[in-house]
C-alpha cells in the first residue's frame, strides 16, 4: 500500500502522524478523528493530532463516550468497532451517546510487538453503519504500520541524539559503537563499574598570570588536544572540562573487560606526553607546568542529564569525588599518577606501582590504600 510505503520512509513524527491521520480520515470516510500516543515519562496517553476537532473538544462533555472508548483500548490492547452506539448494548447506559449523536466508531491500538505506541480514534455521527468488520481490520492493520514508522523515526531521533551528545567526548569508533547499541547505553540512568579519571593542571594560577588571555587559551587548546586524543585512543568517555582540569571515564556508556587497564594506561601515556611537551614548550620559551592524576574504580550513576537546551552526559557518586581527592594526593606524596586499591587491583599486573600508604580521604570514616603508579610493565 502506497501510505504505507510513505509514512515508513519519513523519519519526523510529526509528518509521520499528520499523514496517517489524514489518510485514516479518508479511507474510512470518517468524519472525525485524533491520535493519541503514550507518553514515555508518565506511561499515559497524549493528544497529539486530530481532523475536525481539537484538544478542548476532546475533554469537553460531548466527548465522554469516546474518552471511555479510548480508555478501554489503552486497557486492554484491543480494538472496539461499534457499527451503531445508539443500539450497541455496551453503551446502553450512557446519555453521552444520545445526547451527542455518536453514531460509528472504530478505535484501534497502535501496537509494536507487544508494545503499546498509542490509539488511533475515528468516528461518524452522521451515518449509521458507517464502518465495517472489513474497515476494522484494515484500520489494525493500517495501526501496525504506523506504529512500526513512530518506532523508526524515534530511533533515528535516538541515534541523532547520541551522535550529538557523544561526537565530541569520545572516539569515532565509539560513536558508532554507541549508536548501534541505542537503547543500551544506560541513558535513562543506571549504575555501573566505571573507572573515573581526574587530571589536574600545577600551577595554573602562575601560567594564567604570566600569559595574555589569548595566549592562554592556545597553550591550554594544543595540551588538551593531546590529551583528549590519548582520552580517545584507550576508548575513554570525556566527561569535562574544567579550564585547568578534566575528567573522563572508562566503562561508560560502553564497558570493556580492560577498561581499568585502559585508564591507567592512558594516565601512563598523558604523563609521557606531558613530558615531550615540556620540551617544546621549553624550545618556544613558552611556559610549562607539571600534571596530576587520580584515578578510582567503583560504583556510579551514569545517565543523560541537563534540561530541554542542553544534556550532558555525567558520573555521579563517591566513586567520582574519590578520583577526584586521589589527584589532589600528588601534592602530598609529590607523585603523578595515584590510583586506588580497587583500581590496584585490577592493574597490578599490568604497570609498576608503589604502595604510598593509607589515606583517609575527606566524608570517609575508613582510609583507603592509595598506590603510585610509575610506568607500564
Amino acid at each position: 500500500m502506497e501510505i504505507s510505503r510513505t509514512i515508513n520512509s519519513m523519519r519526523d513524527i510529526n509528518n509521520i502522524l499528520e499523514v496517517t491521520m489524514d489518510s485514516v480520515i479518508s479511507l474510512f470516510n470518517a468524519e472525525r478523528g485524533f491520535i493519541m500516543l503514550i507518553d514515555e515519562e508518565s506511561g499515559s496517553l497524549s493528544f497529539k493530532t486530530a481532523r475536525n476537532m481539537d484538544r478542548q473538544n476532546l475533554e469537553s462533555p460531548a466527548f465522554e463516550i469516546s474518552r471511555s472508548i479510548v480508555g478501554d483500548v489503552f486497557k486492554s490492547k484491543s480494538p472496539v468497532l461499534c457499527c451503531n452506539a445508539t443500539d450497541d448494548i455496551r453503551f446502553k447506559d450512557s446519555v453521552s451517546i444520545m445526547k451527542f449523536g455518536l453514531r460509528a466508531v472504530i478505535c484501534v491500538p497502535m501496537m509494536l510487538k507487544e508494545k503499546l505506541v498509542g490509539v488511533i480514534y475515528i468516528d461518524n455521527r452522521l451515518k449509521y453503519g458507517a464502518f465495517s468488520d472489513e474497515d476494522l481490520e484494515f484500520a489494525i492493520i493500517f495501526s501496525h504500520q504506523a506504529a512500526t514508522a513512530i518506532e523508526n523515526a524515534n530511533l533515528s531521533s535516538d541515534k541523532k541524539r547520541l551522535r550529538a551528545l557523544f561526537e565530541s567526548r569520545v572516539s569515532p569508533g565509539v560513536v558508532e559503537e554507541i549508536v548501534s547499541k541505542a537503547t543500551d547505553v544506560g541513558l535513562q540512568g543506571e549504575k555501573r563499574i566505571v573507572n573515573v579519571m581526574f587530571l589536574d593542571i600545577r600551577g595554573f594560577t602562575s601560567l594564567s598570570e604570566a600569559l595574555d588571555p589569548r595566549d592562554l587559551i592556545i597553550h591550554l587548546n594544543e595540551f588538551w588536544q593531546e590529551m583528549g586524543e590519548i582520552i580517545f585512543e584507550e576508548d575513554g568517555t570525556l566527561i569535562t572540562y574544567l579550564g585547568d582540569a578534566m575528567m573522563a571515564v572508562f566503562g561508560a556508556p560502553i564497558s570493556r573487560p580492560d577498561d581499568a587497564e585502559r585508564a591507567v594506561r592512558a594516565a601512563v601515556k598523558m604523563q609521557k606526553k606531558m613530558g615531550e611537551l615540556r620540551e617544546r614548550w621549553k624550545d618556544q620559551n613558552r611556559p610549562v607546568f607539571e600534571i596530576g592524576i587520580g584515578i578510582n574504580t567503583g560504583e556510579a550513576v551514569v545517565g543523560d542529564v541537563g534540561f530541554s537546551k542542553h544534556r550532558e552526559y555525567a558520573v555521579i557518586g563517591d566513586t567520582t569525588n574519590t578520583a577526584a581527592r586521589l589527584e589532589k594526593l600528588n601534592k602530598e606524596y609529590s607523585t603523578k599518577i595515584i590510583i586506588s586499591e580497587a583500581t590496584y587491583g585490577l592493574v597490578a599486573d599490568s604497570f609498576e606501582t608503589n604502595y604510598l600508604g593509607e589515606s583517609l580521604m575527606r566524608g570517609k570514616s575508613v582510609p583507603i590504600k592509595v598506590y603510585e603508579v610509575r610506568q607500564m610493565l
